[in-house]
């Protein structure tokens, strides 16, 4: 069997039951899981700003936080919302 979910999932316990044709169910099987795959960014985008600061923007993983060191050693962070 197989079975995908498309909604990103978080670290926490997987559970798996079966079910029969006539409605008896096998024990449950859990398995705990680990997200250890770091967000990627897709893309970084830097634009000068007519007072000589700085707009960065890109695509990140949906809900992770972005974290932007600037040349003068400043960061400013935010969360990707749903377009990344």
């Amino acid at each position: 069997y197989s079975v995908t979910t498309h909604v990103p999932q978080t670290s926490g316990v997987v559970e798996a039951v079966a079910t029969d044709a006539a409605g008896n169910h096998g024990k449950p099987t859990d398995v705990n899981y680990t997200d250890t795959t770091p967000p990627a960014l897709s893309s970084v985008n830097v634009t000068p700003n007519a007072d000589g600061g700085l707009t960065v923007s890109g695509k990140a993983e949906v809900g992770s936080t972005v974290t932007v060191t600037y040349p003068d050693g400043s960061t400013a962070s935010t969360v990707a919302d749903a377009s990344g």
